[in-house]
């Protein structure tokens, strides 16, 4: 929620206290060298932290993002998973 004051605009987040779910809809499309992700909206949510599981087994930032869709050069050989930024 954006508060304005004069030249100064803070935003408060919003979280419920229910949490924020998971993606649904998600989909990973391949072509020519890149590699599509698509969800669908999470209520409330502002971004989201795509993540992908390395060769060491932990969950790594790509990107964050406030789009429902990104783009990666190259074609996916690993786990991707979408998590809620509140």
């Amino acid at each position: 929620m954006p508060i304005n004051v004069g030249d100064i605009t803070t935003f408060i987040t919003y979280v419920p206290s229910s949490g924020l779910t998971a993606p649904n809809n998600v989909q990973i499309t391949e072509s020519n060298g890149e590699s599509v992700i698509s969800w669908g909206n999470v209520e409330h949510a502002s971004q989201y932290d795509i993540q992908a599981l390395n060769s060491s087994g932990v969950w790594v930032s790509i990107l964050i993002t406030d789009a429902l869709s990104v783009v990666l050069d190259g074609v996916l050989s690993w786990v991707i998973y979408g998590k809620n930024q509140p």
